[in-house]
């Protein structure tokens, strides 16, 4: 059987965060997780769900020239500023480092982890890119930030989004 005829689907407790979230009610939400993890998936459908304003790290995220994961954080407090409509929902990689420098405090720290389908381990602490003996500079930060901040420990909510072949 070859890739083509496989079926794929995700499995992920999705519905389950959405409705944590609406029960809690909070004001400012931020959602962590190495990339490709399922962050900006469940930020949009949190925002779907309930409504209010959304920032993604797509819109204010480069790469230095070495590799590594920087942030416009006054583009962001700019965002926070202005945005009227709760709750504000916030993807982004690093966050534990963003959170001292935003201006609003989150009510809701949410981690997205995904399961790799290579490996078989979950996108978390030491089973993080495991598999590459030379991880780029992105890659080493990622690591880095985990072992340094243990962001799943700190969430109050997590997000499981896992690739399903049928």
């Amino acid at each position: 059987m070859n890739k083509s005829e496989l079926n794929f689907k995700y499995q992920s407790n999705l519905n389950e965060i959405v409705e944590a979230v609406r029960r809690k009610k909070p004001r400012f939400i931020v959602i962590d997780g190495k990339d490709g993890s399922g962050k900006t998936y469940l930020s949009r459908n949190i925002n779907i769900a309930l409504g209010g304003t959304r920032l993604t790290e797509a819109d204010y995220r480069w790469s230095d020239k070495e590799g590594r994961f920087k942030v416009n954080i006054d583009y962001i407090n700019g965002e926070l500023s202005k945005a009227e409509h709760a709750p504000i929902v916030f993807d982004c990689c690093l966050m534990q480092e963003l959170i001292p420098e935003l201006t609003m405090q989150p009510d809701l720290v949410t981690y997205a982890k995904s399961l790799d389908t290579n490996t078989g381990a979950w996108s978390e602490g030491d089973e993080l890119y495991s598999d590459e003996k030379e991880p780029s500079a992105f890659r080493q930060q990622m690591k880095d930030y985990h072992k340094k901040h243990h962001p799943d420990e700190k969430a109050s909510l997590t997000y499981e989004n896992q690739l399903v072949v049928e």
